[in-house]
C-alpha cells in the first residue's frame, strides 16, 4: 500500500517529482501547466489506489482502528497547520509565475522559520546542519544519474540515433498509435529498473516522444506518458525500488510486495493511454461534453479495475466475473462514446449481479488490525 501510494506522489500536484520539473523544460512549458494537467490523472491514480485498498481490507477482513483510539482532528489541525504554509508558498508562487527553484528557495526557509516557531519542532544548529548534508548527500545520486543522461543525449543527439529510434518505433508499430504506446510504455518501465525517474525521462524523452508526436500524440500529453511510467517502474518488479523498500521494512519477500504494489497501482498505468486518447482532461482545452463525459467514464473504468484486480465486492468475485470486471474498464477508458457506453452497461451489469443478484455467501467476520 505505501509503495503504491508513496509512487502516486510523484505524479501529485502542485509538488510533483523531480522529473515533473526536467518534463517543463523539455517540453518548453511552463511548470504551472504542468501541475494544472496532472490534477485529474492524479485524482484517478489515487482513487484507484482507494477503492483497491478499501477492497483488499474487506477481503482480508480488516477493520480500522476504535473511534475512541483515533486522534482528535482539532489536535492534529493544531498541530500541523504550521507545516501547510512552506507547500503554500511553493503551490502560490508557482501558479503566480515564479520559477520552481524560487519557490523552493522560499519554501526552504519557510520551513526552517515554521520548525523554530514551536519548541517542540526546533532543531539544535548542529542537526540542522546535519540535515543540510544529509539532503546533499540523498541529491547527489539523482545528480549524477541525470549527468550521465546528459551525455548519453548528446551522444544520441550528435549519432543521429534518435531520429532512427523514433523511425523505429513507427516502423515496429507499423504506424499504430496503440503498439506505439505499448512499446514505450515498456521501454519506460525498463529504463525505470534502478534508475532515478528524472533520467530514465530524460533519455526516454529524447527517444520515444518525438515518434509518439510524430504519430499526432499532443506534445504535452506524450511527455506526459513518458513521464508517468517512469514513475510507474518504481513499482513494476522485477526492479521495483519503491516496493523493495517497502519489504525491507516489513520483512516480507520484495517480489510478492512488488506485484501487491502492481495490482494496488494498476489504474496508473491505464491512465495515460486516457488522457493520450483524451488529451481534454489534462485541462489544456475548453471544458465541453466529450470532456465531462470522458472524465465520468475514465472515473467508472478506474473502479471496475480496481474491482477486477481486488477479485472482492461483498464476497469474493470469480474469475470469469473479474475478467469481465476488466473488460468493462478497457471498454470505459476508450474516448469513443458508443464503445464507453457498452463499457457502462457492462459495469452496471457486473455490479448488479454482485451485489444484488449473486446468491449470498457466509458473511465474513471482521478482525482487527
Amino acid at each position: 500500500v505505501e509503495a503504491a501510494a508513496s509512487t502516486g506522489g510523484e505524479i501529485a500536484p502542485p509538488i510533483m517529482g523531480a522529473a515533473a520539473f526536467i518534463l517543463a523544460q523539455m517540453a518548453n512549458i511552463p511548470y504551472a501547466t504542468v501541475a494544472k494537467s496532472a490534477i485529474i490523472p492524479a485524482i484517478l491514480f489515487f482513487l484507484g489506489v482507494y477503492v483497491a485498498v478499501d477492497l483488499e481490507s474487506l477481503r482480508l477482513r480488516l477493520t480500522g482502528l476504535p473511534r475512541e483510539k483515533l486522534p482528535r482532528i482539532g489536535a492534529v489541525i493544531k498541530e500541523g497547520i504550521l507545516f501547510a504554509l512552506p507547500v503554500l508558498i511553493v503551490f502560490y508562487m508557482i501558479f503566480v509565475g515564479y520559477t520552481p527553484i524560487k519557490a523552493g528557495v522560499y519554501a526552504f526557509f519557510a520551513t526552517i522559520a515554521v520548525c523554530y516557531l514551536r519548541k517542540s519542532t526546533r532543531l539544535p544548529l548542529k542537526n540542522l546542519v546535519d540535515s543540510l548534508i544529509q539532503s546533499s548527500c540523498n541529491l547527489a545520486p539523482v545528480a549524477v544519474s541525470c549527468g550521465i543522461a546528459g551525455i548519453i543525449i548528446g551522444v544520441i543527439t550528435l549519432t543521429g540515433i534518435g531520429i532512427k529510434f523514433t523511425d523505429l518505433v513507427i516502423i515496429l508499430s507499423k504506424g499504430n498509435l496503440f503498439l506505439a504506446l505499448l512499446l514505450s510504455m515498456v521501454v519506460a518501465i525498463i529504463l525505470g529498473m534502478g534508475m532515478p525517474p528524472s533520467a530514465a525521462y530524460i533519455i526516454e524523452a529524447v527517444l520515444v516522444a518525438p515518434a509518439l508526436i510524430k504519430l499526432g500524440v499532443q506534445p504535452l500529453a506524450a511527455h506526459f506518458f513518458i513521464f508517468y511510467y517512469t514513475v510507474m517502474s518504481a513499482i513494476t518488479p522485477p526492479v521495483a525500488v519503491s516496493a523493495f523498500a517497502a519489504a525491507a521494512i516489513s520483512g516480507s519477500n520484495p517480489i510478492k510486495v512488488g506485484w501487491v504494489a502492481v495490482r494496488l497501482g494498476l489504474p496508473g498505468l491505464i491512465v495515460p493511454f486516457v488522457f493520450v486518447y483524451a488529451p481534454e482532461i489534462l485541462l489544456q482545452t475548453e471544458f465541453h461534453f466529450s470532456a465531462v463525459f470522458t472524465i465520468i467514464t475514465a472515473i467508472l473504468g478506474v473502479v471496475a479495475l480496481a474491482i477486477g484486480g481486488a477479485g472482492f465486492l461483498k464476497s469474493h468475485i470469480s474469475w470469469p466475473m473479474r475478467v469481465l470486471f476488466l473488460a468493462s474498464a478497457c471498454l470505459l477508458i476508450v474516448p469513443v462514446i458508443w464503445v464507453s457506453i457498452i463499457g457502462i452497461a457492462l459495469f452496471a451489469a457486473c455490479l448488479f449481479y454482485e451485489l444484488a443478484y449473486k446468491p449470498q455467501q457466509k458473511k465474513l467476520q471482521p478482525k482487527n488490525a
